[in-house]
């Protein structure tokens, strides 16, 4: 049941019907026998994205960290840094750039050897640091 839902939620974001997609997503959250995880509400935010609706992009987004945070795989592990990255990416896109390193660094701190974080996700954050830096730089010259 919940697969057929899914493929509904992830149909109506491609064919950017958020109408719909907050109906089944309020009906989701409401059926006990439902649990929405990390990866729905990932769908969800790329729909509120789609439809430039950033505060709510955002706050699916950081209800998607506590569910990964809360997530272990089926071995009783950590999940591994992907979901980490989507979400770096999914930040980004919403304009929280602080946000997107700090959790880029969570990434890149459970990685194992080889691993790549995605590389728009990794040369803007480097950016945004970069930019920062020296903003903080002249400002100290000027004073």
């Amino acid at each position: 049941m919940v697969t057929c839902i899914n493929i509904r939620l992830n149909a109506y974001v491609a064919s950017s019907n958020i109408e719909e997609m907050d109906k089944l997503l309020n009906k989701m959250e409401t059926d006990p026998l439902i649990s929405i995880d990390w990866n729905t509400c990932f769908v969800v935010a790329n729909g509120y994205l789609k439809a430039g609706l950033i505060e709510k992009t955002v706050a699916l987004l950081k209800r998607a960290e506590q569910l990964i945070t809360q997530t272990r795989d089926c071995s009783g592990m950590e999940l591994p840094p992907s979901p980490w990255d989507h979400l770096v990416t999914g930040y980004l896109f919403g304009g929280e750039m602080v946000k997107a390193a700090e959790t880029l660094k969570k990434a890149i701190s459970i990685s194992k050897p080889g691993w790549k974080p995605n590389f728009y996700a990794l040369t803007t954050c480097l950016r945004v640091k970069k930019v920062r830096e020296l903003s903080k730089e002249k400002k100290s010259f000027r004073s």
